[in-house]
């Protein structure tokens, strides 16, 4: 006796195949470009807060900014300006909860990295599936130059979107 029973012997049986995905390069580049991007940018912003060679007030008004959300303080002023008053962004402190398991300034600065890396990637994935077969160009074919060089359009338009 066969496991399906009488379904099997009267219908023919169909085969399901999945065809598999070639695996795209220009994704792939995309990605490699992206985590390069990220590692440089991490790397060069900690050689420059670990120097003391940050110039700008910034960083340490919002890490002063989630230390006193985690706390509980919210009426806080740094060098008299509010923590809440000034030119606060309220996404910064959807990073609290992993500011209180690491609290460290650059929390923020490879959470900013991080964001800015995925844009590239991110970019790509959209114009696949606005414009599933053109590069860059309407119409160009997969071995077109501007095909190849979309990994490298597509992380300066992140650069430039911020």
């Amino acid at each position: 006796m066969s496991l399906c029973g009488s379904a099997c012997r009267d219908k023919a049986t169909i085969v399901v195949t999945a065809k598999r995905l070639a695996p795209d390069s220009n994704r792939t580049a995309t990605l490699v470009f992206a985590s390069v991007f990220f590692l440089v940018c991490t790397w060069a912003s900690y050689s420059r807060w670990s120097n003391f060679e940050y110039r700008t007030f910034d960083l340490a008004y919002y890490v002063q900014a989630l230390w006193q959300f985690i706390h509980g303080r919210f009426q806080v002023s740094v060098l008299n300006v509010p923590l809440l008053g000034n030119h606060v962004e309220p996404i910064v402190f959807l990073l609290a909860p992993l500011f209180v398991l690491f609290r460290h300034p650059m929390l923020l600065v490879v959470a900013q990295n991080a964001a800015l890396a995925t844009l590239g990637p991110l970019g790509y994935s959209i114009r696949g599936s606005l414009i599933p077969s053109a590069g860059i160009g309407y119409g160009s074919s997969p071995c077109s130059p501007a095909r190849r060089t979309w990994p490298c359009c597509s992380l300066l338009i992140a650069l430039f979107s911020v």
